[in-house]
């Protein structure tokens, strides 16, 4: 007996390992990679990496209409048509967040780098998913690990060439993440998908069908997206920009451990499950399940100790800047224990047709976990980060039983197609099979134009909407001032030409470590009371930037503050202030004499304009933001009937 389950799950086995030898091979590379390079990054350029993946990810929630959770399931024509709309989405959508971010960049430089760079990584990773549901309609879950292996691999070789390049911080991360996610979707689409990609746009009548599968999924999964891009896209915004670069870096660590479960058990998962599904065998359903949760569940124990391990021990030895506190590592295990323990299972309700009760979980869902953030000037930074992971995670557990409750409840899955379909299906001429296939302006006139003008006046008042969000955001936005101040590390007066140079290098070796240097408490401690500051050491830290520029000896130093004079005043102090101390942490020779010297290069002046996004850059943003959920909602937006 025992011998023969073994045998009969012995595929299973053999493709869980290869899926998750594949995985943990391209998670490890990048992991090695993002150690090594982090010791010479900045909490800041961590944020702007984490506000442009939190971005993308939103992005990416929307832009392909969940058409990949219904392409398993549903008929080999549905899903050709449901393919078709898909990636008409996607490409729409991506490219009016380009123009979002071409049209901001001259308004907020660093607005503009978030959308422009988040469109690309969504496009990438929408086609991504897209083609996922191809392969795994096709039982070719071997494919997703060699993607996964070419994707990883090229990730981490990625990240050391743009480093040794001297590519600016945050890009390196950037480039190197869209750089692969671009490798890895060709050679999911070579081995697996070629031959099976839409060759037009989608009409009307595919929108339709893929409105009738979807239902609210593409809310839900915006919702549900919103939740755990909010923090990296948040906490910039309002000037926490230390406790966002710590908490893009624990993300960087334990997310990749998330997704390595995520994506070697969820297609073993789901591909079984919507075998079920479509043969009806709700039974065993419900005790496939069942395994699957308790297994997930006791499995997330060991993860979250070692995950308070990693953050507390581990990342600390990558340089003090990324020394963690007890508050983001418990946050850190809350939050990404449940996702472990739930995410592989979380399509369950979809797959089921229950689209209505998934969209009403993710409501909820998004407003426990938002609501503390919404309280981040009353609670700090890292308290608001706590309070979002425990409202997350609650919900997440609180989804497996709505699982339990939907499989005891559900006599027969509800599968849609073409053939169920209430209103009239495809006509030979438009079957996705057919070779009379309507040219792309052709198709999208037909099918886009006429809801757009039906729906011309919602589009114009959501249009008004954003504006008007972009301007209240703007007016309760707190204003902040950037000033910056200049150091330069040169050798000490009175050496030959060979003392020098000798000097030079390694002046150049030791500024990143005069930078980071900085920010220390004896250095702040002073600062404050010599300017008779109200801020405590931890909220100027938060504030306070510093880099060397790239094969120079040259630190900036760069503070924000509330005011514009308040920030030229802290970045002189502490730049005297640093000078002054710096004696004390030069190399000396053997007569006890420096060999390096720090001097002022450049003092601060109060900023004329903030450097947080105002009006200008918001309102423009918002109202582009609210056109395009009009346009989408019209799209969408079911046909009126017409009676004969």
């Amino acid at each position: 007996m025992i011998l023969q389950r073994i045998r009969s799950h012995s595929g299973v086995l053999a493709l869980a390992s290869r899926l998750l030898g594949a995985s943990v091979l391209a998670q490890v590379a990048v992991l090695a990679a993002i150690a090594l390079v982090s010791r010479d990054l900045q909490p800041r350029d961590f944020a702007l990496y984490g506000a442009v993946s939190g971005a993308a990810g939103i992005a990416a929630s929307i832009n392909t209409m969940a058409a990949e959770t219904r392409t398993p399931v549903v008929d080999d024509q549905t899903s050709q048509v449901l393919n078709r709309a898909g990636f008409t989405t996607l490409t729409a959508i991506s490219l009016l967040t380009v123009i979002a971010g071409l049209v901001a960049w001259p308004l907020s430089r660093p607005v503009g780098w978030v959308l422009v760079l988040s469109a690309l990584c969504a496009w990438c990773t929408g086609s991504q998913q897209l083609l996922n549901g191809i392969v795994l309609r096709r039982q070719l879950q071997k494919v997703l690990a060699d993607g996964r292996v070419s994707q990883g691999l090229s990730n981490a070789v990625l990240l050391i060439v743009l480093w040794q390049l001297g590519v600016p911080g945050f890009l390196v991360l950037v480039l190197a993440w869209l750089l692969s996610l671009l490798i890895g979707v060709g050679v999911v689409y070579h081995r697996g998908a070629r031959g099976h990609l839409p060759r037009a746009i989608a009409s009307q009548e595919d929108l339709r069908v893929l409105r009738h599968q979807v239902g609210g999924q593409p809310v839900a999964n915006l919702l549900s997206s919103s939740v755990s891009s909010m923090p990296p896209l948040l906490l910039p915004a309002v000037g926490q920009h230390l406790t966002a670069g710590i908490w893009a870096l624990v993300s960087r660590f334990l997310n990749p451990v998330v997704n390595t479960t995520f994506a070697t058990l969820q297609p073993l998962y789901y591909g079984e499950a919507a075998e079920h599904v479509r043969h009806d065998r709700m039974p065993q359903l419900r005790q496939y399940h069942r395994r699957w949760m308790t297994a997930m569940v006791l499995a997330g124990i060991p993860f979250a100790l070692g995950s308070v391990v990693i953050t507390m021990y581990l990342l600390p030895l990558l340089g003090p800047q990324w020394k963690v506190g007890w508050l983001p590592a418990l946050t850190g295990a809350i939050y990404y224990t449940a996702m472990f323990s739930c995410l592989p299972l979380s399509q369950t309700l979809q797959m089921l047709g229950r689209i209505r009760l998934a969209l009403r979980w993710t409501v909820v869902r998004c407003i426990v976990s938002l609501a503390p953030l919404a309280l981040i000037g009353l609670l700090g930074g890292q308290r608001a980060l706590l309070g979002w992971a425990i409202g997350a995670a609650a919900t997440f557990y609180w989804q497996f039983w709505l699982h339990r409750t939907s499989l005891r409840s559900e006599p027969a899955p509800r599968r849609r197609s073409l053939a169920a379909h209430h209103e009239s299906p495809l006509t030979q001429e438009e079957s996705p099979m057919s070779d009379q296939l309507p040219s792309p302006a052709r198709s999208l006139a037909e099918a886009w134009l006429p809801a757009i003008r039906r729906s011309l006046g919602w589009v114009l008042a959501l249009t008004l909407v954003g504006a008007l969000a972009g301007a209240l955001a703007a007016k309760s936005m707190p204003k902040s001032y950037e000033a910056s101040t200049q150091m330069i590390l040169l050798p000490a007066s009175g050496k030959d030409s060979g003392e020098i140079a000798s000097s030079t290098t390694v002046a150049k070796s030791l500024a990143s470590s005069y930078a980071h240097a900085i920010t220390s408490t004896s250095v702040l401690t002073k600062v404050l009371a010599t300017t008779g500051s109200s801020q405590s050491v931890a909220d100027l830290q938060e504030n306070i930037s510093t880099i060397v520029q790239d094969d120079t000896v040259v630190i900036d130093l760069t503070v924000e503050d509330e005011s514009a004079e308040g920030a030229a005043k802290l970045a002189n102090a502490i730049s005297t202030e640093f000078i002054k101390q710096s004696p004390t942490l030069m190399p000396k020779q053997t007569r006890n004499a420096a060999v390096l010297e720090l001097k002022p290069l450049r003092v601060a002046t109060p900023p004329a304009s903030p450097s947080s996004p105002g009006m200008r850059a918001l309102v423009p943003i918002g109202a582009f933001l609210g056109l395009s959920v009009g346009l989408a909602a019209a799209v969408l937006r079911p046909r009126p009937k017409t009676t004969p």
